[in-house]
């Protein structure tokens, strides 16, 4: 991409041990899109994947360049997606008449496409893919404003064709989502109207049925309505489980499992319940196991959102969160997406473009400074 030369790194000040700064890596022109993101997904330092409204996009200079490949997103009254490397990703797209899988194996030059199933009544919730051939569709069907009927369909031939799981879904709850760990169980998240109650059921294996996951709440959310997203597993033993306090909108707090999901335990809230009023998480995302960060705003004394979010991260699994930046510049940014603690990608708050993320850390002795780079 061309950059203007009035492009330049905007700055954050220095808390703690960490200077962060934003670099204007991508922004209006004739090679980049002319609408924001609604979504990012980086794979490496100079690869990734983008979605607007209308388009999907791909680059392989960290956003200087996007092409634009892919189905048309227009129409669509709902996409979903899951980004599995630098060259391979899958889109479903929902619209009015029809719903459709598309695969690419290359970086967008090639696109496979197949049609999605179509349950009398149903609506498409969540698809996931364990492997390019192999894939999970959560089809729902509201019964009552707190319980749902699920089915789940399967493919094994990259989406030409699936089949209905035969064991059925339990009809308590809200469902958020289904995933598979590298074991082959299945995993299904969600919601009821109980309180301390963490919605997760488990499916050893396709002829097994869904049994719930009990899990151990602690005392402060006893009287909490609580909403789980489905586990992200690392390997076959090692997974995090995002649960969230008080609804979908709600500040996360982080379960992990050590044995492939028999048990899982609570880590530190990147935002204390007892602070829960004060402030908010609006982005996390883990990188590895041990490794994750999270975007907290502070909410302004008088009832409303100071416009000044903080990075966290943790390095032992979310056990410790510690502040990496100043709230400043980190109030131009929209979504953000870190690869690592030290190198991630944002989106700008207003308009298109992309903002290259950098955490370098600073010895104590060191006197603090800000940092900024004109580009030509």
């Amino acid at each position: 991409m061309h950059r203007s030369r009035s492009s330049v790194c905007k700055t954050l000040s220095i808390l703690g041990t960490a200077v962060a700064s934003l670099i204007v890596v991508g922004g209006s022109s004739p090679t980049s899109p002319s609408s924001a993101f609604q979504r990012i997904a980086m794979t490496t330092a100079t690869t990734g994947w983008a979605l607007t409204a209308t388009d999907i996009y791909h680059t392989t200079n960290a956003g200087r360049r996007w092409q634009q490949t892919g189905p048309s997103l227009l129409h669509s009254s709902a996409v979903y997606w899951q980004v599995a490397s630098s060259t391979e990703v899958w889109v479903s797209v929902v619209d009015a008449h029809t719903s459709r899988l598309y695969y690419t194996s290359d970086g967008g030059r090639r696109w496979i496409s197949s049609q999605l199933p179509t349950p009398p009544s149903a609506f498409l919730s969540d698809i996931t893919f364990i492997h390019p051939s192999t894939g999970f569709a959560l089809y729902v069907v509201d019964l009552t404003p707190s319980n749902e009927k699920a089915e789940v369909f399967a493919t094994q031939n990259r989406g030409k064709s699936w089949r209905r799981e035969n064991d059925p879904l339990p009809l308590l709850g809200i469902k958020s989502g289904i995933s598979v760990s590298p074991n082959r169980a299945s995993w299904l998240a969600g919601g009821s109207v109980a309180t301390g109650h963490i919605y997760l059921y488990r499916q050893v294996n396709p002829r097994s049925p869904w049994q719930p996951v009990p899990i151990r709440v602690n005392h402060a959310l006893k009287g909490s309505i609580l909403w789980s997203s489905p586990p992200i597993f690392f390997n076959q033993r090692d997974g995090i489980l995002p649960v969230f306090i008080n609804g979908t909108g709600g500040d996360p707090i982080f379960y992990a499992t050590h044995n492939g999901g028999r048990s899982f335990s609570p880590t530190a809230a990147v935002v204390p319940i007892e602070q829960a009023s004060t402030a908010s998480v609006s982005q996390w995302g883990f990188t590895t196991m041990k490794t994750g960060w999270a975007l907290m705003t502070e909410n302004g004394a008088n009832g409303s959102d100071a416009d000044a979010p903080t990075l966290y991260e943790t390095n032992d699994g979310g056990m410790h969160w510690t502040a990496l930046s100043t709230r400043p510049a980190l109030s131009a940014i929209g979504l953000l997406d870190m690869l690592t603690n030290q190198v991630g990608f944002a989106t700008p708050s207003v308009g298109p473009g992309l903002l290259k993320v950098t955490v370098k850390p600073r010895y104590p002795s060191h006197p603090a400074k800000t940092l900024a780079t004109r580009h030509s």
